[in-house]
């Protein structure tokens, strides 16, 4: 509009203009207020230059609408000083904004630096309580293994304590063990003479203490000679070489066993007025070998050879 009434009248388009400015002035004037009271930083900064740069302009205005002539300052300086005083604000709060990002760049930076390294500390921590409970862990399987490993072993002994290893083997793979066949073995069958009445002489005790020294010493006999121990019935003891491994040595080994019984037998009575005679019956021949039940099994030897075995002891 000032332009436009410019070609009608200069004094008119000189009043609108100056209008514009004052406007303009105190416009910029109230935001930049509010904004100071806003306490926004930016305002003090990028505000006074502004308000510089407009009082100046108003005042050049003003100075050659009404021809000031008490207007006496430097005006080369001056208006250097206001011209420079808007991009001055402005650079000024550009440095500051850029100094105050970095500052909270900074301040986050070191934020985040102080929690990774929390959270690394706290990972450390977690790994080193992890790896003690791994550690642990491993030790109470490791021990628990070993005790496992033990109870295994306790069984597997108790277990080729009853029976022979390959029977034990074939019972364990297999969940049962079949009866076999065994067409040359040599059957071992000892009896203690007047057993009855020497129990009921001495005391049940002291003879059931004498008949556990010689059955200990008939299973070192017969394992010494590779026989294998059967069963013992009462006074009784059974044993039979050459099964489950077949051995043609069985009668050879058989004899040896029981002419060491006898060594031991003789012995025991030059040392103990108590001791007992012994009655031994061999006999070669086939069996049949094999276990007996499902419930408290026992290994057992069937056949005639173990019946003349039998009455071989009892001729003896």
């Amino acid at each position: 509009i000032a332009l436009a009434v410019y070609y009608f009248s200069d004094s008119i388009s000189t009043f609108l203009t100056i209008l514009i400015f004052v406007f303009f002035f105190f416009l910029s004037f109230i935001v930049i207020v509010r904004a100071m009271f806003r306490k926004e930083k930016s305002a003090f900064i990028v505000g006074g230059g502004i308000l510089i740069f407009m009082a100046y302009i108003i005042l050049v205005v003003l100075s050659s609408f009404f021809n000031f002539t008490g207007y006496s300052l430097d005006k080369s300086i001056l208006s250097i000083f206001v011209l420079i005083s808007f991009p001055l604000s402005i650079s000024a709060y550009l440095g500051w904004q850029y100094a105050s990002t970095n500052v909270n760049l900074k301040k986050q930076l070191d934020e985040v630096n102080r929690l990774s390294e929390i959270n690394l500390q706290q990972e450390q921590e977690k790994q080193h309580i992890l790896q003690n409970q791994n550690e642990i862990l491993e030790q109470q399987v490791a021990e628990r293994t070993g005790e496992l490993q033990k109870e295994k072993q306790k069984s597997e002994d108790l277990l080729l304590n009853i029976l022979p290893h390959e029977v034990a083997e074939e019972l364990k793979e297999k969940g049962k063990a079949d009866a076999k066949y065994f067409d040359d073995v040599s059957v071992l069958f000892t009896d203690f003479v007047n057993f009855t009445s020497t129990s009921e002489k001495l005391g049940v005790q002291d003879v059931l203490n004498e008949l556990n020294v010689y059955f200990t010493e008939f299973d070192r006999i017969m394992e010494r000679n590779g026989l294998e121990k059967i069963k013992t019935i009462g006074d009784a003891y059974l044993a039979v070489s050459g099964l489950p491994a077949s051995n043609e040595q069985h009668a050879q080994n058989a004899v040896q066993a029981g002419l060491e019984i006898l060594e031991f037998i003789e012995k025991r009575k030059a040392e103990n007025t108590n001791a007992l005679d012994i009655r031994i019956g061999i006999h070669s021949g086939p069996v049949i070998a094999g276990i007996v039940g499902v419930k408290k099994f026992a290994y057992d030897i069937w056949g005639d050879t173990v019946n003349t075995a039998t009455r071989m002891e009892q001729a003896g």
